[in-house]
């Protein structure tokens, strides 16, 4: 089944890299210097039922603004990013939920790989705990 957690927690962690991970987040902070141009084509994760992942948005949308789910304080700014990535136990490739800063709270934001790392650095990256209902 397709559902995140209503008590998951962010943390972060010493992994050299948050892909090796079963369910990570990383922080995106937006650089004004960098204008990065990637050519290629993104592998895009295994489609989701829509119903299913509005749910999951609209939990994670929830958690992040209700409070703070992270072991430390990250202090975003308008324009900063956060990636979550859940490994869901019948889909083969992570799914992906991406969440921009407004300057006041977190709002829904598709992931393109290439689109956020063209102006944006990867700040910081832990493990998602807790990450699954069940």
């Amino acid at each position: 089944m397709c559902t995140v957690s209503d008590k998951l927690r962010l943390c972060t962690c010493a992994a050299p890299n948050p892909e090796n991970l079963k369910h990570y987040w990383v922080f995106y902070r937006r650089d004004k210097n960098k204008d990065l141009i990637i050519i290629g084509e993104p592998m895009l994760p295994v489609e989701m039922d829509a119903e299913c992942q509005a749910a999951d948005y609209e939990t994670l949308h929830r958690l992040l603004n209700a409070g703070n789910p992270f072991d430390v304080a990250l202090q975003p700014k308008r324009s900063d990013r956060l990636l979550l990535a859940f490994r869901f136990p019948e889909q083969s490739s992570p799914a992906y939920y991406g969440f921009r800063y407004d300057g006041h709270q977190w709002t829904r934001f598709d992931f393109d790989p290439f689109e956020w790392v063209r102006r944006h650095e990867e700040a910081s990256f832990g493990k998602i705990i807790h990450a699954l209902k069940g």
